[in-house]
């Protein structure tokens, strides 16, 4: 049963979503309206399938609100080889909607890995901020998702934390994203990357570009690979790569970025290659900038005019060679 009760006498009524509740949060959402609030109280909430975010909300859980989805998507054979993205919550032309503090899991007996935990699509200016999302093999997707904070989310994956295939203006702040194939897997353009965490993954942040998704029955295309970014102050512990930019990612700036115990390398500008499979673009116009503070790193240069400047271990290419 939903509950209807005034936050602030100021303030529009918000849904209260009861613990315990089963598939009622669909219906919550269009309870509030648009530009309303759905509280999830504490405890746990479960959905059967994807939950359509098609109007601005807000999705607020109180301490403790724990929202179980079990979203397994099985490949009928019509995008045989492509990734099908089926969300727990999919934000899809909801503008300035927010979620806030929600544990999104995938049920702990589920014998497949629940697929998505947020996607955006075709959505400007939503905050995703102080999720924990757990369980999934994806965290969180944005597909023309222009303006999108994400910030303060602990992500633990079995494949990609965080993606951005098309937008603009995206901003990434203070995320943790551990366990997965690539912590951050980054296209689109003119976005900053601060103060992140990527531990235990096998490349902590990847610029390039994002292929083979399915996202509403359709195969998405990218506009451009991850280009002029600003990525600073970032930590990248315990993967394989700290940071790689490939796959004609340019025109970014990496400044400050902390790493540390990578097995390959902490930052590689990587050219042209071939080591997942295809033929990839090389990238250009990158550059790493290390101040004092951050000395020490091991950063690999390939590609067209990239450069690390400031306090770098430079790798020797002519006895590691480029790939």
């Amino acid at each position: 049963m939903l509950c209807a009760v005034s936050v602030f006498s100021a303030r529009a009524l918000a849904v209260v979503v009861p613990a315990g509740s089963v598939d009622e949060l669909a219906a919550a959402i269009a309870e509030a309206g648009p530009g309303g609030e759905v509280v999830l109280a504490a405890g746990h909430h479960k959905i059967s399938g994807t939950v359509m975010v098609d109007i601005p909300v807000s999705i607020v859980g109180e301490e403790g609100a724990i929202l179980e989805t079990s979203n397994a998507t099985t490949d009928d054979g019509q995008f045989e080889g492509l990734y099908l993205v089926k969300a727990a919550l999919h934000i899809i032309g909801a503008d300035r909607t927010r979620i806030e503090n929600l544990t999104i899991q995938a049920p702990a007996d589920a014998n497949v890995a629940a697929n998505a935990g947020i996607v955006i699509e075709s959505a400007a200016n939503v905050q995703i901020v102080d999720n924990r999302i757990l369980g999934h093999l994806n965290g969180i997707l944005i597909e023309q998702g222009d303006g999108a904070l994400l910030k303060g989310n602990a992500v633990q994956t079995t494949k990609d934390g965080i993606i951005v295939i098309n937008g603009s203006g995206v901003s990434i702040q203070d995320n943790w994203l551990s366990c997965g194939r690539f912590g951050m897997w980054i296209g689109g353009r003119l976005g900053d990357i601060a103060g992140n965490t990527m531990q235990g993954n096998y490349i902590g942040l990847l610029l390039c570009s994002p292929r083979n998704f399915v996202i509403s029955g359709e195969v998405r295309e990218i506009e451009t690979a991850g280009t002029g970014y600003l990525l600073y102050q970032n930590n990248a512990v315990g993967n394989a790569w700290g940071y790689l930019a490939f796959d004609g990612a340019n025109n970014n700036t990496l400044m400050n970025n902390a790493a540390a115990f990578n097995t390959s390398y902490d930052i590689e500008l990587g050219g042209e290659s071939e080591r997942f499979g295809i033929v990839t673009p090389t990238s250009y116009n990158n550059t790493v900038i290390q101040g004092l503070n951050y000395q020490g790193l091991k950063v690999k240069v390939c590609g067209v005019d990239n450069q690390a400047q400031g306090h770098v271990n430079l790798v020797d290419t002519a006895v590691d060679p480029c790939f």
